[in-house]
This record gives structure tokens, sequence and C-alpha cells, in this order.
């Protein structure tokens, strides 16, 4: 497949200077805001650049380590499955069906006006897209599903597969290919359009750049809006967060008014995201409902029970997918279908409560010292730990979809506390059962640096670091780190202690000679040299 060749440019941070590549496609040809753009290549290779995997898994580091690397690993992972694929196709051809009518290179020149009213006149009509005349708008787009589906990752990473800023050397003009906002939940127009100019400046690499005054009119701002999307040649607009829209505020049909204009007018593709309550949001204004065609429903993944098995591959796809990533002194597999159905119970499909679950029930094996994952486990970390979501999972559990619709977003804040909690818990675990192996350890160190002129008060706390940090490190190879963390923290001022004032020859450590001074730091840390 043709790749498109991107260099860095100089002109704006960030951005990247267009080659055209032949787009294959009639109505996208000679259109070099289309043709600067990647195709979008197979569902395999798509799928590949969306994927986001661990590069490792620890299994025999300490505890906390292992829990720290489990959680942020975990976390930061995206397990792409067919229907990102189809989110991908769509979020394509809505960028090149808006760039359509807006061809830099079909602006007419007196001549080719005049020319084309003679056609008129004579009968003979110019067909209109090959004078850069298209009437038909962009229609804009939907996507709803429950929270936590994953919705909002899935259009970021989509759009991640395009570069953002895009300069055309040979035209003087610059193409941002994608915004990304979220609707406030005051349905503020104001608010909005701050949204938009604070996505416009990340997109341009200004951060500090202002757009609207302190009093400027919604007129102005909307104004100031539709300029930009002209001038910087904006691809597509995503509106996250769309359930917060509230049809009886003093901004919402100044707010529908603002959409359709973006959508009739500059011709720019506009997706709206959100639960199922955005459905009834935008169903209920007829101006934008009919200007909205809908992409399928984001529903949560279905386990083996359900009808669909499509649906039935992909929650054991995800599910064993995740299940490799164990950080686990014992991990199981292969994945059980008991624990696959109680994974699925205990989340309902919802990928991102599957993917907490599975976090916290690896830190709950890790905290107990048993280290390894069951049936029991999932259910007793759920019963204890994501009671916040238990009506949420009934509701889910019913399909009832006016049930359903009541849930705005789940409470995720709660459950990242509970994460943190355990974790921490883990930390102090660890911290005491290593203060228990480590007083001889300690006192044989603290014994060899008193005798180098070092305080035991700030001696102390030194060991203890170093020793945490590298616990399988034997005294000897322990000294040197912690006189390099002692003499680090005396020439950055951080402790205030001093040593006790001895001669100069007393008080300066022997230099860390392998060869010569061997013998000498295992004479005073009591190991034997040879």
């Amino acid at each position: 497949m043709e790749q498109m060749e991107l260099m860095m440019t100089s002109k704006i941070e960030g951005s990247v200077t267009a080659v055209y590549k032949k787009a294959g496609v009639p109505s996208y040809e000679d259109n070099p805001l289309i043709e600067c753009l990647p195709k979008l290549g197979e569902i395999k290779e798509v799928l590949d650049k969306l994927s986001c995997y661990p590069s490792s898994v620890l299994r025999s580091s300490p505890a906390h380590t292992r829990a720290a690397e489990m959680i942020a690993e975990i976390s930061n992972m995206f397990i792409a499955l067919p229907q990102h694929y189809e989110l991908a196709e769509f979020i394509d051809s809505k960028i090149k069906q808006g760039y359509i009518s807006r061809n830099p290179r079909l602006k007419l020149s007196p001549q080719m006006l005049q020319s084309n009213y003679e056609d008129m006149l004579n009968g003979s009509v110019t067909p209109a897209n090959q004078i850069g005349c298209n009437y038909k708008a962009p229609v804009a787009a939907a996507i709803y599903g429950p929270p936590g589906t994953g919705k909002s990752i899935s259009e970021q990473r989509v759009l991640s597969l395009y570069p953002q800023l895009i300069v055309h050397d040979t035209l003087g003009i610059t193409q941002i290919t994608y915004l990304y906002i979220n609707f406030p939940h005051n349905s503020s127009l104001k608010v909005l359009c701050k949204n938009f100019f604070d996505a416009l400046n990340i997109a341009l690499k200004k951060p500090d750049t202002v757009w609207l005054e302190r009093r400027e009119s919604v007129e102005s701002m909307l104004a100031k809006i539709q300029s930009a999307v002209v001038r910087f040649n904006i691809g597509i607009l995503i509106i996250d967060e769309f359930q917060s829209w509230r049809s009886k505020t003093k901004d919402s049909d100044l707010v529908i008014g603002f959409l359709v204009s973006l959508i009739n007018t500059v011709k720019l593709p506009v997706v709206f995201c959100g639960t199922p309550a955005a459905k009834g949001r935008l169903e209920s204004n007829l101006a934008l409902a009919r200007r909205v065609i809908g992409f399928d429903e984001w529903d949560p993944l279905k386990t083996q029970s359900d009808s669909d098995s499509e649906s039935k591959q992909l929650w054991a796809y995800f599910s064993q997918k995740l299940w490799q990533y164990q950080y686990l002194n014992r991990p199981s597999v292969p994945l059980s279908p008991e624990i696959s159905d109680v994974w699925f119970d205990c989340s309902q499909g919802i990928l991102d409560i599957a993917i907490k679950l599975y976090i916290q029930v690896q830190l709950r094996a890790i905290k107990s010292q048993k280290e390894e994952i069951s049936v029991e486990l999932f259910h007793r970390v759920y019963q204890d730990d994501f009671k916040p979501i238990h009506s949420i999972m009934n509701a889910l559990r019913s399909k009832n979809p006016e049930l359903i619709a009541e849930y705005a977003d789940l409470p995720h804040q709660q459950i990242v506390l509970k994460i943190a909690s355990l974790n921490k818990s883990i930390i102090e675990s660890n911290k005491a059962s290593v203060i228990e192996t480590m007083e001889p350890v300690v006192q044989a160190l603290l014994d060899c640096l008193i005798q180098f002129g070092y305080e035991k008060k700030v001696a102390q706390p030194a060991v203890e670091a170093v020793f945490s940090e590298h616990p399988s490190l034997n005294k000897k190879s322990l000294l040197p780190l912690v006189i390099k963390l002692l003499d680090d923290a005396d020439k950055n001022d951080i402790t205030s202690s001093k040593r006790v004032k001895k001669s100069k020859k007393q008080c300066i450590p022997p230099q860390f000679d392998e060869t010569s001074q061997s013998n000498h730091f295992s004479k005073l840390v009591g190991e034997n040299t040879e």
C-alpha cells in the first residue's frame, strides 16, 4: 500500500509538509486536501496501528514494582476490534467527503464564471462538480453508547492515524484534519466556542493565542469559528459528551443554529458522541436530527449466553488478549470459561469496567500473596470494590433501554480511588516486609558510614531508601550507592543536616576503585573478599 510521505517543516512546529498521492477515487481526484491524507489500509493493518500492548510483563519483581507497572501498562492498553476498523472507515469517509466541496484548486476565475454563465444561456451547463460547486452539504453523524464502552478513546485512537496539522507549501494554505472538543456541561455557547478555540490552539501549537474578546457577542464568536474552519481547512469536528446539551437553556437555540450553520454553510462534517441520552437530545430537535445519520450504536461486548455469534467472539478475543498480561508469580493460563463468564457478568462487556476489574483483581492477588486468580476472587472484588456501579450493571443486565439511558456516566473516580488505595496498601506492606529483612544490613552499613563521619539520623534514611530500591544487592555493592546519595543531597542542599566535623582527610570517603579499595570496603561491611 502506498504510504503518505511526510516531512517535518520549520514553518509551524509539529506540522508536516504535504506530499500528494493519487486517491484512486474519481470525486477525490486533484483535491490536495484529500490527496495529502494517508490511505486507510486493510483491516489487519489498521487494527495493528490502533492496538497498544505492554512491551513486557513483570512476574518475578517485588510486589510493589509489579503492582505499579501493571496499573500503568494495562491502563494504557488498547485492544483493537473489528468495530474500530468500521469506525476508522466511517471517520475517514466523513473527512474526505467534507473536503470535496472545499477543493482549493477549484476557485473560479472571472473568465471561468463568464464562460459558465454563457453556457447556461446556451442551454449547455457544465456539471457542478467540475466547477467546484457541490451543493450537497456533508451530513452530520452521531455515535451513541453506554458510558465506559470506549467511544471516546476509540475516536481518539482513530484520529491518531492522521497528521493533525499539514502545511501545503505550494498552495500557501494550512490544513487541520480534525478537532476534538467536549460539549460544555452547562450547555453554554460561549464555553463551546472557547472549547473550540482551545482545541484549535493545541492543533496549531500556539496555546497562548487569544481569539475571543472578553465581552464578545454571540454573532461575532460564531463568525470567528466559521472563519477559522475555512482558513485552516478543518476536516472534521468531533463533539463528545453531547448528552450534556439541554433544550431549555438560554443558549439552546443558538447552539443548534450554530451547529446547523457549520454543517450547511461551512460544509464541515460534525460527529456527535455521547451516551444513549444524547440520542434523545438530538432526536428532539428536527433541525439537527434530520442532518444526522448515525454510526451503529457503540454497544458493550456480548458473552456466550447472547445469540449474536460475532459479539460472542469479540468478548472471547478481548478477554483472552487481556488475560495474557498477568503480573503474578503464578499466572493462570489459559483463561477458563468459568472465569470468562464471571468476568463478563461483573463488567457486562463494558470495556472500561472489564479492564479496571482485571487490574483490581490482580492487585488483590498480589496483596494476599496468593498470586493467582480465581472465580471467587472476581466475585469478591466486584462485591467489595465495585459497589458504585452495581445499579448500572443491574440496568445493563435488564437490557431495558430506558433504564440504561438513566445513567449518563460511570463513577470512574470512585473506582480509580479504590485501585489507588489497594496499590498504596501493597506499597506499605512491601515497606514493612523490607524493613524486617533489612535491619542487619542497615546496621552494618550505618556502622560503616559513621566511621566515614556521617550522622546516624542523616545516614539511616539514605540506607533504607537505597536498600528498598536494590534489595537484591549485597552490602559491598550498596555502600557506594548510599554514599553517592548522601553526597548528592549535600550538593543540592536537600538536607540541612551536616556531617560530624572532622578533619578533611577523615571525612572524605575512599574513592570507589574496585581493584584498590575492594578489600577496604569488604572489611568495613564484614564481607569476605573472595
